[in-house]
């Protein structure tokens, strides 16, 4: 009885590896989709295997309502075989900006930590709106559990197209770099502290995003700005160099 036992389980875990092994990239993209369910990832073009390790170039992720968030020239991605013994998937992810250990158990949770640098944002894939228009080279780190993660940014690149706040439009030169600090909690995006700065003035950003809604405030401290480009903020001033008020995106 022994020994059928030891043959079952082994017929079962050579069955169970098969398995993985003979799944194409385009199916590993499918069980990733499945998994996180929140955004979908795609490539152009994809080889490997589970022993090799997979391989996509040109891959994006992109929303729900198809905005792409992200895109990679080049991408690889390793699955663990320790992993996949113990009953779990653990996938390692490396491209030129990315670097990323991911793990999940097949009911679909997932954790793990990711580090990125220079990637490129537009902000039109996060908020689809023209009062806010800017693009930028990010870089950071982000740690994910389950369907919450907390997020470290910053840019030292920023190039803006237009930022209104409350109906006024502010310079577009005020700003250079940013940092800061947010957390996505499953609908919620909280943000805990983002920084702007640059040789025109500063501004500190927080509040939080959830389902449609939103309440974010803005501290703004202008340098050397001209006397009538701060007449439309007075109403928002709280002391002397410093205004405080609603960002309505």
């Amino acid at each position: 009885m022994k020994k059928i036992g030891i043959i079952l389980a082994s017929s079962i875990l050579t069955i169970y590896l098969a398995l993985f092994f003979f799944l194409t990239p385009f199916q590993i993209i499918s069980k990733i989709n499945d998994m996180q369910q929140t955004v979908v990832f795609s490539a152009e073009k994809s080889n490997g295997n589970l022993l090799t390790g997979y391989r996509f170039t040109n891959a994006s992720l992109a929303s729900g309502e198809g905005r792409r968030l992200l895109f990679l020239d080049e991408m690889k991605l390793n699955i663990s075989l320790l992993r996949l013994l113990l009953g779990q998937i653990r996938m390692d992810i490396q491209s030129k900006e990315i670097t990323a250990v991911l793990s999940a158990g097949f009911h679909g949770s997932m954790k793990g930590e990711a580090n990125f640098k220079g990637i490129p944002l537009d902000s039109t894939a996060f908020i689809p709106q023209e009062n806010i228009l800017f693009s930028a080279l990010l870089s950071g780190r982000m740690i994910i559990s389950g369907r919450n993660a907390d997020m470290e940014v910053k840019s030292d690149e920023m190039l803006w197209k237009r930022l209104s706040v409350s109906g006024f439009d502010l310079p577009l030169d005020i700003f250079e770099n940013g940092k800061g600090a947010l957390s996505i909690e499953q609908s919620r995006i909280i943000v805990r502290s983002l920084a702007f700065e640059g040789t025109k003035g500063y501004a500190r950003l927080s509040g939080e995003l959830s389902s449609g809604q939103q309440n974010l405030i803005l501290e703004l401290f202008p340098h050397d700005w001209n006397d009538l480009l701060l007449i439309p903020l007075e109403r928002y001033k709280i002391s002397p160099g410093q205004y405080k008020m609603p960002l309505n995106l």
